[in-house]
């Protein structure tokens, strides 16, 4: 009988200990900190890296400002910290070294046409669009030749895909058609992604098949083929895969699976307005991607580079000033110009595309400044 008291008194005391903790108040949850916005890069100067200051083309290689160019189109850098630039007027792929010493590495200068071959002894057809791979090999979109060629790091010139003929189909190697293609753009998986007038096409570039990945619908933003675009140019990928679009009056983007959205600008309505979802574009041409995700665009027509952070706010950067966000008016009058200097006097002459190499240095190529512009 002792013995069951004893146990009973146990069981009551341990009943009441349990009850009177959980009585007791409960520890303060410290949340954790929310992530802070990563902060963009700083830039503080606008230079001409290789190219007249003055505008004036040409075909002349040598270094910096001696150098002539004919309409610069784009330019890729590879692990050297090369700079190589479609010189599309001249037909000829330039390269300029970290010392700003330009030498012209594929192509005949002022011949256009289709040759395959070894550096100077091939030919392009207005090259356009530029691409890199790991292994330092070149991709060249050429609007006039309607062809993906190829250069390896020895100069060897190849024909990827395209028949050299106008055309819009499907296919494996030269047995595909482009109308014209400009922008390029690689993933990591070995795919090589073109803007062909209003289509996104795919290359696997180990087979060489051609695709229709996105575009060619009747509503703007969609699945793969059923989505349209407005005036797509130059493309640039994400870590993930994601790939923009500068798509004259917005930039949109397609996921791996296709799926196609608006994430900045209008595509019904032009003009120049920061700001997020009231942001105004007139002509983007070029798009590029840093590594915290920022990406940056070329206003071609009104002279300027723009920023538009991860949460899709849109801010100038360099060149021409656009309108506070909050502005009623759009309308902003286009100045080009040869000016040097800190972002906010800079001034460019119808800037196409932009690159973004190491060091998330800004390469940015001018069509009518015939020079490549540097912004550090």
């Amino acid at each position: 009988m002792k013995k069951i008291h004893s146990t009973l008194f146990v069981y009551v005391a341990l009943c009441a200990s349990l009850f009177f903790s959980a009585c007791k108040d409960e520890p303060e949850i410290v949340k954790p900190e929310e992530p802070k916005p990563v902060q963009p890069r700083a830039y503080a100067t606008v230079s001409t890296f290789a190219g007249s200051t003055s505008a004036q083309s040409g075909n002349a290689n040598g270094t910096g400002n001696d150098a002539r160019f004919n309409s610069t189109k784009s330019a890729v850098q590879d692990s050297d910290g090369n700079l190589f630039v479609a010189d599309g007027t001249n037909h000829v792929i330039r390269k300029i070294t970290p010392a700003g010493v330009v030498t012209t590495f594929a192509g005949t200068a002022g011949t256009s046409g289709g040759t395959n071959g070894t550096g100077t002894s091939a030919t392009f057809n207005l090259p356009y669009g530029l691409a890199i791979d790991a292994s330092n090999n070149i991709y060249v979109a050429e609007q006039n030749g309607y062809r993906v060629r190829k250069i390896t790091p020895e100069g060897v010139v190849t024909t990827l895909a395209g028949s050299g003929v106008w055309g819009n189909a499907d296919g494996t190697g030269t047995n595909a058609q482009f109308q014209f293609p400009r922008g390029l753009a690689l993933d990591n998986a070995g795919n090589l992604f073109v803007t062909d007038n209003k289509i996104i096409r795919k290359i696997v570039i180990a087979t060489g098949v051609v695709t229709t990945f996105a575009g060619g619908g009747t509503t703007f933003d969609g699945q793969g083929t059923s989505a349209k675009f407005y005036v797509p140019d130059q493309l640039c990928m994400d870590k993930q895969n994601n790939l923009y679009v500068a798509d004259g009056r917005a930039v949109r983007k397609i996921t791996p699976a296709g799926v196609v959205s608006t994430i900045a600008g209008n595509l019904n309505a032009g003009g120049m307005r920061n700001g997020t979802t009231t942001a105004l574009f007139t002509q983007i041409t070029g798009i590029a991607i840093d590594e915290l995700g920022y990406l940056y665009v070329t206003e071609y027509n009104h002279g300027s580079i723009r920023r538009i952070a991860p949460d899709g706010t849109v801010s100038d950067l360099a060149g021409v000033a656009s309108l506070p966000a909050d502005s009623n008016s759009t309308n902003v009058a286009p100045v080009s110009g040869d000016a040097d200097g800190a972002p906010s006097v800079a001034r460019f002459r119808y800037p196409s595309y932009i690159h973004c190499g190491k060091d998330n240095i800004l390469y940015v190529c001018e069509e009518s400044g015939h020079r490549v512009r540097k912004i550090q």
